[in-house]
């Protein structure tokens, strides 16, 4: 019966890091595609956003309220150099 378990938790544990690995790839491809075809400003800002997602990934859990806390404070709002960068070069401002 533990082996049992313990095969099941090691089973859920692959999947688990198999999609978080499948995420990241899709996020470090995207911002190959974006290398590609982007001013240097658009660059510059996804990477910028995909390093503070990495090191939000890394860093401790935190609790909803920590979370929202945050976010009421502007510091989860790494997506507005990207969407500003973005916006710019697509003439929209």
């Amino acid at each position: 019966m533990l082996n049992s378990l313990r095969r099941r938790l090691a089973s859920t544990e692959t999947r688990w890091v198999t999609r978080r690995t499948r995420s990241r790839v899709k996020i470090y491809a995207l911002i190959g595609r974006i290398r590609l075809v982007s001013p240097r400003p658009v660059v510059t800002a996804a990477e910028r956003t995909l390093d503070t997602i990495s090191q939000t990934y890394l860093s401790p859990n935190r609790t909803l309220h920590e979370v929202m806390d945050d976010f009421r404070r502007g510091g989860s709002d790494f997506f507005t150099e990207f969407g500003e960068a973005c916006r710019q070069d697509l003439g929209l401002d």
